[in-house]
């Protein structure tokens, strides 16, 4: 929680209430108050949008890091070693049982905010491109799309050069040539891209599913069976 109030106190023990309930994650809604900035309430609900829409991973309107974490998805937290974790999107992600709890944020007792447009923004960026590939591959489609007007080029230099006839001398060759370079260059950056998508999902090393409860296990083999692989048809 934060250290300048706005995260109220007198919370935690709803918070704590909850978690008893059996919820391992109790997360925290904030209710913008009818005088927060408009274009801090409008650029974070379309963040919440997008994100959302781009990772597939479903967040609240308004998430706050203000929360209560059971012990269990600490020590699952501590399994990520990619740098920058981006909290609000991994907690849903791991699945664990979770509910919210709605509060008004309060003025901040002290200080100023330390959170201006451009750190927001970068934060928000930072979250995105932690979880999707939808960025690169738009990138990709961007090129594929250069690529085709590229190739477009070249028939109407062929067309202008021996249909028409209207072509100037030598700009038909230079406008193909250069055409054709574009769009092949367009098109193997894209499959670089794919590549480096592929390689970016496997160097963050997240596991590949969550343990929540092991039943008729001892403890001495758990280790021997979470790192053995298993492989068949079946």
């Amino acid at each position: 929680m934060d250290a300048d109030l706005q995260h109220p106190p007198e919370l935690i023990p709803i918070l704590v209430a909850r978690w008893q309930q059996g919820n391992k994650i109790v997360f925290t809604v904030r209710l913008d108050s009818a005088d927060a900035p408009f274009l801090k309430r409008t650029t974070s609900r379309w963040f919440y949008k997008l994100f959302s829409f781009l990772s597939g991973v479903r967040l609240e309107e308004g998430m706050a890091d203000f929360r209560l974490l059971d012990r269990q998805v600490v020590t699952t937290l501590l399994q990520f070693h990619e740098g920058g974790l981006f909290l609000r999107g991994l907690l849903p992600w791991i699945g664990y049982p979770s509910c919210k709890v709605e509060y008004q944020a309060h003025r901040p007792f002290a200080g100023q905010t330390k959170y201006p447009l451009t750190k927001m923004l970068r934060f928000a960026w930072n979250g995105i491109v932690s979880f999707s590939l939808i960025p690169l591959r738009l990138g990709i489609g961007v090129g594929l799309i250069t690529s085709l007007i590229a190739f477009g080029g070249i028939v109407y230099a062929i067309y202008g050069r021996f249909i028409s006839g209207s072509a100037v001398p030598g700009w038909a060759s230079a406008v193909s040539i250069i055409s054709f370079l574009f769009g092949v260059l367009f098109v193997v950056l894209g499959l670089i891209g794919e590549y480096i998508g592929r390689i970016f999902m496997e160097v963050r090393g997240r596991p590949r599913f969550v343990i929540d409860e092991s039943i008729g296990i001892e403890p001495g083999l758990k280790a021997d069976v979470d790192s053995r692989r298993f492989t068949g048809s079946g």
